[in-house]
């Protein structure tokens, strides 16, 4: 259990860059990825650790990932829910590396995956969704690192398992040059997949985010005709409520419940009421912005820095640049 004062929390790997050379695409028959184990004296001889430093600030815990003396964010890179699992590739997707799980027990499994472009635990931290380099979906088990796949797709980087065990995720034209993209739910059993919003008449929908929010509402940034971007708000019944329309696109994260939307764009950051973008706040030069999951704090982070604001925009606290919020699911990763 986690505790709100835990000073540290350590999960030691040791990183490899072997790929069974047998391991095929997922788009083809063959065997599943290899699973490489290392006990945690391996790891520990090794002398790669990754420790995962909690941090109490307002009720909400921040982890601030260090290797060695350093500030550690992988590109790629998802953390559980509880603390006691992460996944990460330490190389920047497009290179075949593998996927590196490790646990609380200090061992780790690097997984032969056909490179990484995305990863996400499961609410409970038992299972594990990870998009491969050709964007194939795939359900590892962090116990064994044993995956399966669920769909060739091809989808985009980040996906998100929702509490009744659908992956929300974004369904590509293709990963190199999407000329569509759509949000989309997948049955983790059948691989089946289903619009999360009904269609509004345009022939091509290019979505860029699709976020899970509180009970079966997801938030979606799709893109505006004429330039910019709209977020909605969608529900059961596929209809869109939109919160905010921008003149540029904008990188987007809005609270659980909808009320709030932060996002980041040329070099700057905003939060602002829902349906309210006009009078939204400046928050001055930022590359990324994340509400904390109760909503009442906001991560700010640029390349070397990062501080964490109240509602206000009053700063409360300076972070790690590799800081990331525990509970959101969604991993320390700029």
């Amino acid at each position: 259990m986690l505790r709100n004062r835990s000073p540290l929390l350590v999960l030691p790997f040791a990183i490899t860059s072997l790929v069974a050379a047998g391991c095929s695409s997922p788009a083809q028959a063959g065997p599943p990825p290899s699973v490489i184990e290392l006990d945690a004296n391996a790891v520990r001889a090794a002398g790669r650790a990754v420790a995962l430093p909690l941090r109490e600030i307002g009720g909400q815990l921040l982890v601030e990932p260090r290797r060695g003396r350093s500030p550690f964010v992988p590109p790629v890179s998802a953390l559980a829910p509880n603390g006691l699992g992460v996944a990460f590739s330490d190389q920047p997707p497009g290179q075949v590396v593998p996927l590196t799980v490790g646990r609380a027990d200090g061992s780790q499994a690097d997984v032969g995956l056909p490179g990484v472009r995305g990863a996400a635990f499961a609410p409970d931290g038992s299972a594990l969704v990870v998009v491969d380099g050709a964007g194939a979906l795939w359900s590892l088990d962090p116990a064994t690192g044993v995956s399966v796949q669920i769909a060739v797709g091809p989808f985009g980087s980040s996906p998100a398992v929702l509490p009744d065990g659908r992956i929300l995720a974004v369904r590509l034209s293709s990963v190199e040059a999407p000329a569509s993209a759509d949000a989309v739910f997948v049955d983790p059993e059948t691989g089946q997949e289903s619009a999360v919003m009904s269609g509004d008449g345009e022939s091509e929908v290019l979505v860029y985010q699709a976020l899970p929010m509180d009970g079966r509402v997801v938030g979606i940034v799709r893109h505006r005709a004429g330039g910019g971007i709209s977020v909605f708000l969608v529900d059961d019944d596929q209809a869109g409520d939109s919160i905010l329309d921008l003149d540029e696109v904008a990188v987007v994260d809005v609270t659980r419940d909808g009320a709030l939307v932060a996002w980041t764009a040329a070099g700057r950051a905003y939060l602002g009421a829902a349906g309210q973008a006009s009078s939204a706040r400046d928050l001055g030069p930022a590359d990324r912005v994340r509400f904390s999951p109760d909503g009442t704090l906001l991560l700010v982070s640029s390349v070397g820095a990062a501080t964490v604001l109240d509602l206000s925009g009053t700063v409360v606290e300076s972070a790690s640049p590799a800081a990331c919020w525990l509970g959101d699911g969604r991993g320390c990763r700029p």
